[in-house]
């Protein structure tokens, strides 16, 4: 049998299929998304971005897509994240992608997020999400609450600015001691 990257080259130059109709035929013919971004690179020149807009074009997901864009591609976390989001990706389709593809931790997976425009709620939300905010455990801590007596009505009757300078002395001296 001939392989995925000869029947690409002769659909290319003898029957001038272009890249979008090969592509629907190497995966009709059950080529993988890999070797069909392969075919892409290879026999039409095409960069990451355009291959992976007709992979995306021919059904294959956002996880698939990052996939071709590491192996075939060479592309790195933060570059296929910005195509995936190209493509319409959501914030939690590329934290799906960074964490299974890329291997990418809650961290790197923020900076990505933030650095493609996401706010600090959306990134919190989709990290929630997807079960990638590690709880936070501190031993040796004790805990007080308390009310100080009068503090609505002088809070009401000074500058805010104030408010906060003379609670952040109580607080320091509270925290001293």
């Amino acid at each position: 049998g001939a392989t995925f990257e000869k029947i690409g080259l002769v659909l290319q130059n003898v029957f001038g299929a272009s890249a979008d109709l090969t592509a629907g035929i190497l995966e009709r013919l059950g080529a993988s998304f890999e070797k069909i971004g392969s075919v892409l690179k290879n026999a039409y020149g095409l960069g990451a971005a355009a291959a992976a807009a007709i992979l995306d074009g021919i059904g294959a997901s956002f996880v698939e897509i990052g996939g071709v864009l590491k192996t075939v591609f060479s592309q790195g976390a933060t570059a296929a994240a910005g195509i995936l989001r190209d493509l319409g990706a959501s914030f939690v389709e590329i934290a799906t992608v960074l964490k299974d593809v890329f291997n990418k931790g809650a961290a790197a997976t923020a900076e990505i997020l933030d650095g493609l425009g996401a706010s600090l709620t959306q990134i919190a939300t989709v990290l929630k999400a997807n079960d990638r905010l590690p709880p936070i455990r501190y031993d040796n801590v004790a805990v007080l609450f308390c009310d100080v007596t009068g503090f609505t009505a002088y809070s009401e009757s000074h500058p805010p600015e104030l408010v906060f300078i003379e609670g952040r002395l109580v607080h320091s001296i509270g925290d001293s001691r």
